[in-house]
């Protein structure tokens, strides 16, 4: 079952073992920049792994429509949002 991005955004929580896991391969991986259309712009926000990349996307999306009060809400794994923050906080964006 996913857990609604808006809930787990707003809490920091401690990475999991198993997105510590995963971030453990993301160095060797290929990364690639995270370009959003937000708000009728492209926003670049980053370079980040692959493995992470749609996840990122999505939560970046979801946390548009959360803001904007449009679109239905949009929900995650635990495991994936986890290795999402992993990888933000590897790349010293979060």
């Amino acid at each position: 079952r996913g857990v609604p991005v808006s809930a787990s955004a707003r809490q920091s929580r401690p990475v999991s073992p198993r997105a510590r896991g995963r971030l453990q391969l993301m160095p060797q991986t290929k990364r690639k920049p995270l370009c959003v259309d937000l708000y009728g712009q492209l926003r670049a926000l980053g370079e980040l792994p692959t493995a992470v990349h749609t996840d990122a996307r999505t939560l970046v999306t979801a946390l548009a429509r959360e803001a904007s009060g449009r679109g239905r809400p949009i929900t995650l794994s635990e495991d994936r949002l986890d290795a999402v923050d992993a990888a933000l906080r590897a790349a010293g964006a979060f």
